[in-house]
């Protein structure tokens, strides 16, 4: 409330004896002290001292340090009339110091009666506290007429005007009750600020001295925002509120960041949290005056990917529209046609996005099966609504066919190419060359000699041939492929004989080295399978070697297959599968 007061002084205007205009130097008075009981008057004479000032301030009773918002206080002001004239109570008065106004109350306090020069007025009147918690200058000056202010202004004593705070709930000492929290959306590196209410519901005073400080707790990054704790304003006093004032910088980095804080004292957090708010940032986009709402800004979009193939492509779009980009827009394919092409219906936003700013969007597709030209166009839409029609560029990109032979020397790539070609009077068959009937140049084995020969665990027999390492190992008869893959012992096709009947295990290949792949196909006669693999780290076996590291075995052993020999496994013993001394090389 802007209000002028109006004090009843007592004044002396008659030269009597022990009176005003008789009273004694002012060097041989005691010290002045303003007391709750001095009286509103004109209080003996001044002591003024010589070319100082006009206005000479001598005491006051100020406010309590602390206030509520509206509490009223009386106060007491005594200054000296130090000016050589008597000031007139329709031309002087006192008022708040340094363009206060009415912060207190009072605009202006008016002298009832004339004060003669020499002499001091005491002026008693009550002010009212802000309505908004914080700290304010508590500072008044004599002032002649509307702009003279005369010196010295009283002595400027901050009062802390602290919101009461309700703690009638239970809870813990410290409460968080509200927030101004920064704007959503910020550009990168840019300053920003937000206000939080505490409450102190405890029974000891927070005060600074002691440590305590507003913690940011949003981020596992303390220094998120620049700074990661706040020294509070003021003492916050039992059942009072503390507003803290938090001057920020948003990060260098595009992302959305948690805003929440609370209060600390030495690094260990008190009571409740703040609530959380998120302060989007992104980069800027000046979107003019006119203009579509959606702005494409540019995109990387691969020209050709294989068959299947997983890639991302990027979209960087400005929002130059009214509307905010919510979980609700997402990218879609400009034409319903071709909804789901590339592995996705619906590329959701990764940030909210307002007006003025701009985003990149990243499309994780997946390339169709089949080789073609296929188009490529998308357009934001929010869900439920047909795309806007500021729509990416249209393109095409290519699914190119790609080569694919495998294991095959032979036959078409796929592609329109081919895998190989067979010589002499090798023939292709199912992707590998394969010599019609057995090659007198190829190792028969079967008819090597037999270096061991035991029954295994498994209850297969365990014949051992003396055949060298890097031998391709060749079919006898046509046979067909069972089962295949590395194992403990290297490479183990497993067959059926297809003349005899009769099922056999190749061990100790080349695991490297795999021609026959496809279970259920009939690989013919002298087909090779594989090579053998001999004394190779490769293949088989944990031997005991001195100085070797370990690989899948003990300490001290190394993986090797047991020497320079090709071991065939059979359900019946080797020669009732096997006979030697019957093929036309022999």
């Amino acid at each position: 409330m802007n209000r002028e007061l109006s004090i009843g002084l007592i004044v002396c205007a008659l030269p009597l004896a022990g009176g005003c205009l008789g009273a004694p130097d002012p060097s041989t008075l005691p010290p002045f002290e303003l007391t709750p009981s001095t009286p509103a008057t004109v209080y003996g004479a001044a002591q003024c001292e010589p070319g100082r000032a006009s206005a000479q301030f001598r005491g006051q009773i100020a406010p309590p340090m602390e206030m509520f918002p509206g509490a009223r206080a009386r106060v007491a002001l005594a200054f000296d009339n130090c000016s050589g004239a008597a000031w007139q109570p329709d031309v002087v008065a006192v008022r708040p110091a340094n363009d206060q106004a009415d912060r207190w109350g009072i605009s202006r306090v008016a002298l009832p009666a004339e004060v003669l020069d020499g002499r001091r007025a005491v002026l008693w009147f009550e002010v009212t506290a802000p309505a908004e918690a914080g700290q304010y200058a508590f500072e008044w000056q004599v002032v002649r007429g509307v702009n003279e202010r005369l010196q010295v202004p009283s002595t400027r004593v901050d009062i802390v005007v602290r919101s009461a705070a309700d703690c009638a709930e239970p809870g813990p000492a410290v409460r968080f009750r509200r927030q101004r929290a920064p704007r959503e959306f910020s550009a990168p590196g840019v300053a920003i600020d937000g206000e939080l209410v505490f409450a102190n519901c405890g029974t000891t005073p927070l005060r600074v001295t002691d440590g305590y400080a507003l913690q940011y707790i949003g981020d596992a990054d303390r220094d998120r925002f620049g700074l990661r704790s706040l020294a509070l304003p003021n003492d916050v006093s039992p059942g009072s509120e503390v507003t803290i004032r938090v001057d920020a910088r948003t990060p260098d980095a595009v992302g959305a960041y948690a805003w929440q804080w609370q209060l600390a004292r030495d690094g260990e957090a008190l009571g409740e949290r703040s609530t959380s708010a998120t302060v989007t940032v992104l980069r800027p986009f000046d979107c003019g005056a006119e203009g579509a709402p959606v702005r494409v800004l540019g995109e990387d979009v691969p020209a050709v990917v294989d068959p299947g193939q997983r890639f991302d492509a990027r979209a960087v779009l400005a929002n130059c529209g009214d509307a905010l980009w919510d979980e609700r827009w997402a990218l879609r394919a400009s034409a319903p046609a071709t909804e789901g092409r590339w592995g996705t219906t619906r590329v959701a936003l990764p940030l909210r996005v307002a007006r003025g700013f701009q985003i990149d969007a990243v499309i994780a597709a997946t390339a169709p099966g089949q080789p073609a030209v296929y188009p490529w166009r998308w357009a934001l839409a929010r869900d439920g609504e047909q795309p806007l029609p500021d729509a990416t560029a249209s393109r095409e990109v290519r699914v190119r066919c790609v080569p694919h032979c495998g294991d095959r020397n032979c036959g078409d790539d796929g592609c329109g190419g081919s895998c190989g070609s067979c010589s002499g009077s090798a023939s292709c068959e199912g992707g590998h060359c394969v010599s019609q009937g057995l090659s007198c140049g190829s190792l028969q084995w079967w008819n090597s000699v037999i270096g061991y020969a035991y029954v295994s665990s498994s209850g297969w027999y365990d014949t051992d041939l003396l055949v060298r390492a890097n031998t391709p190992v060749v079919l006898r008869h046509d046979s067909r492929l069972d089962r295949t893959g590395a194992y403990a012992w290297g490479y183990m096709p497993e067959f059926t004989d297809l003349v005899t009947g009769q099922r056999f295990r190749l061990v100790h290949l080349r695991p490297q080295s795999q021609y026959a792949t496809v279970v259920g196909r009939v690989y013919p006669a002298g087909f090779t399978v594989g090579i053998s693999g001999g004394d190779t780290f490769d293949t088989g076996y944990c031997r005991a070697v001195p100085g070797c590291a370990p690989v899948n075995c003990g300490a001290g052993s190394c993986v090797y297959s047991t020497g320079s020999h090709l071991c065939v496994q059979t359900i019946v013993p080797y020669r009732s599968v096997f006979p030697s001394g019957r093929d036309g090389c022999r």
